[in-house]
């Protein structure tokens, strides 16, 4: 019997993804994801085109639904008092 001294194994964490593999994934419709990509270029969701698919990596869609920190203040600190 041989015994195994040393054994790798790799996993892709953050995989290329079609949009009906993301539909799945994040809940958000295929249609909602082509809004996304499509929206103004400065805030559009990052894709590739690959022989007529479009691929998103799954970390990007996760920041999607990051919360966004709140700006405005709140009622209580607008009742402080400097």
């Amino acid at each position: 019997m041989q015994l195994v001294e040393r054994l790798n194994v790799t996993a892709n964490l953050d995989p290329y993804m079609g949009l009906k593999a993301l539909d799945a994934y994040s809940g958000l419709s295929v249609r909602k994801l082509r809004q996304l990509i499509d929206h103004d270029p400065a805030d559009a969701l990052p894709v590739y085109r690959v022989d007529g698919r479009v691929l998103v990596r799954r970390r990007r869609v996760r920041r999607v639904h990051e919360p966004i920190p709140n700006q405005r203040p709140t009622f209580r600190n607008a009742l402080r008092r400097p």
